[in-house]
């Protein structure tokens, strides 16, 4: 069975360039002056690369769409914590074994939650790199 081509594009390139997006469409960028003999030649040459990747990407699991309602799990660390919600509190978003969100900000949660992960991940990063620059005696640079 050949393989289908969804996109044809061709351009001022000097390779041609097979691309599988997320849904597994296969785009083809080729030279101008490249005969489709040649592009056909090369899509049989990549056929076993372009069907493995595919099966790779319908095994991904799409990220859950995010209710942001109570009893709703969330990952942090390789384990799953649960979501509650409360009464106004400062910080509105807060971790303790679970995480507790402010009702009144609801409508902002993907907002504080993403502000919360990006600082968890600097704290983590930062730490592990001065474990890392200890270890190999050397001085990180600052920001």
């Amino acid at each position: 069975m050949p393989i289908q081509i969804d996109k044809f594009t061709r351009s001022k390139r000097k390779t041609i360039a097979l691309i599988i997006e997320h849904d597994g469409t296969l785009t083809i960028r080729a030279p101008m002056r490249t005969s489709r003999a040649a592009i056909d030649a090369f899509i049989q040459q990549k056929e076993d690369w372009i069907l493995r990747t595919r099966e790779k990407l319908k095994m991904i699991v799409p990220d859950p769409i995010r209710q942001y309602v109570e009893g709703e799990m969330f990952l942090f660390l390789g384990s799953s914590f649960s979501l509650k919600l409360v009464g106004p509190q400062r910080p509105a978003l807060k971790f303790d074994n679970g995480f507790t969100l402010s009702q009144n900000v609801q409508h902002k949660s993907a907002q504080y939650f993403l502000k919360w992960y990006k600082q968890q991940a600097y704290e983590v990063i930062s730490k592990r790199v001065m474990e890392y620059a200890q270890r190999h005696q050397f001085s990180p640079p600052n920001k």
